[in-house]
């Protein structure tokens, strides 16, 4: 996966939280952590759960829509369910579940060769990605009218 879009998307998002400093206060995440995450020169990847923090913070999903554009997928947002299903963050735990899916199959075929590990770590991942898609679709059809 190309990184630099990525890496452009948080230097956006760290300029939207006030610059370096601002972002680590906000976020927790060390100030030299993110200068090394937003370095196109360093292999440092933003992990999911640091992005879908930023973004959070940011209050705008830039990391995570650029992410999932890399995987062929449109991030758009859904609205709360009024019963209290937040499904605007069960649909941004689907993306970077997916999103960890994809990167766990490409490090797994880095060698050309998948273990039997690796089978079953990513017959895992799919089972709980399966599980919350299920749990998405059944509050998406609950919020149904008419």
């Amino acid at each position: 996966m190309n990184d630099i879009p990525i890496k452009s998307a948080l230097k956006r998002q760290i300029a939207a939280l006030g610059g370096l400093e601002a972002a680590a206060e906000l976020t927790g995440i060390s100030k030299s952590h993110i200068q090394r995450l937003a370095d196109i020169n360093a292999r440092d990847r933003v992990t999911l759960a640091d992005a879908a923090k930023i973004d959070e913070i940011a209050g705008d999903p830039v990391i995570l829509r650029v992410v999932a554009a890399a995987l062929g997928y449109r991030l758009d947002a859904l609205a709360t369910d009024e019963r209290g299903t937040n499904l605007r963050r069960d649909a941004n735990t689907l993306i970077i579940k997916t999103a960890e899916l994809g990167s766990a199959v490409s490090e797994a075929l880095e060698d050309g060769i998948i273990s039997d590990n690796e089978v079953v770590l990513l017959t895992k991942m799919l089972i709980d990605l399966q599980a919350r898609n299920s749990e998405l679709l059944k509050a998406l059809q609950g919020r149904r009218t008419g």
